[in-house]
Order: C-alpha cells, then sequence, then structure tokens
C-alpha cells in the first residue's frame, strides 16, 4: 500500500507541475496575441492619419474652390478631395468651412479624407504663433471632432504658413479608434 500513495502524490505533483506549465502557456499565447493586435491596430492608424494629413495639409483640394460649396453641395460627387492649401499657403476660410460643418457633415468630411469605417473617427485643431515669445500659444482651437479621453490615438503635426507675411499655424491632426 505504501508505494501506491507514493504514485499517487508523484501523479499528483505531475499533474500540478503539467497544468501550470500549460496554463502559463496559453497565458503568454495571449498576452502575444493582443500585443500583435495592438501593434497591427497602432499601424493602421498611423498610415490613415499619415495619408489624411498629406491629402489635407499638403493639396488644395478637389475642386479646389470647395469652401465656396453649399451644405447641400457638399458631398462626394461634388468633392473629390479635401485639402487645406492655395499655392503655398494654407487657406484660412477653408479652416473656417470645415469648423462651420463640423457638426453637420463629419462623416462626408472623413470619408474624403479617405478615413472609413464605423470605428474611426479624427480630430483636427490649430494653435497659434505668438511673434512676441516666439512660441506656439498652448491653447488648441478645434476645427473638428472632438477625441475622448480614453481613446488610443495617432497625432500628425504640420507647421504650415497662412499667409504672404509668414503667419504661422501649428495644425495637430488626430485619428482614433
Amino acid at each position: 500500500m505504501a508505494r501506491g500513495q507514493l504514485l499517487s502524490i508523484d501523479t499528483l505533483i505531475a499533474l500540478t507541475v503539467f497544468t501550470f506549465i500549460i496554463i502559463s502557456v496559453l497565458w503568454i499565447w495571449n498576452f502575444s496575441l493582443n500585443k500583435a493586435e495592438t501593434v497591427e491596430n497602432n499601424r493602421d492608424l498611423k498610415l490613415i492619419a499619415t495619408h489624411a494629413s498629406d491629402v489635407l495639409f499638403m493639396t488644395p483640394g478637389l475642386p479646389t474652390h470647395w469652401n465656396n460649396l453649399s451644405d447641400a453641395d457638399f458631398n462626394y460627387p461634388n468633392i473629390s478631395s479635401l485639402g487645406l492649401r492655395t499655392s503655398h499657403y494654407i487657406d484660412v476660410d477653408k479652416i473656417n468651412r470645415l469648423v462651420a460643418l463640423n457638426g453637420t457633415n463629419l462623416t462626408v468630411i472623413l470619408s474624403l479624407l479617405g478615413i472609413k469605417g464605423p470605428d474611426y473617427n479624427m480630430s483636427l485643431e490649430y494653435f497659434t504663433y505668438n511673434s512676441s515669445t516666439e512660441k506656439f500659444n498652448t491653447g488648441a482651437r478645434s476645427i473638428i471632432g472632438n477625441l475622448p479621453r480614453d481613446a488610443i490615438q495617432v497625432r500628425v503635426n504640420e507647421f504650415v504658413g497662412v499667409n504672404e507675411n509668414n503667419t504661422l499655424l501649428k495644425l495637430r491632426m488626430k485619428v482614433w479608434r
């Protein structure tokens, strides 16, 4: 009988060690999958944010005077892409038009910038340059969108001139999912 008890204790110890190893392997596997998914989501966000910011900050849009269209005409057949540039500068009228469209046409704005899908969103804000302190003001002025506090985001900053006097703006686009 003593030998039978020894085998059952050995078996119990072996089963405990085996169970611990299996649980550890499964936990590491799950952690690795979650980490890979997070990395992939961040990469997608970076690609989307980079593309959208390039279109918005570096092009005039198509048509170039999309900001003059009425709210009813602000849609895909009438506008192929949005852009804030006019020659070498950012057009303040286009920024003001985006501010006016923020509440009513945000989904159209997102679609025209290539940010598609129900999970994606963006915000755009700007900072004015204070020439006396030679720094950008800390208070951002929102152009479109509002970022929730707990969202994972990608930021793209662009420093641009607004007019011939080289008035500077810092535009910040945030894309999140």
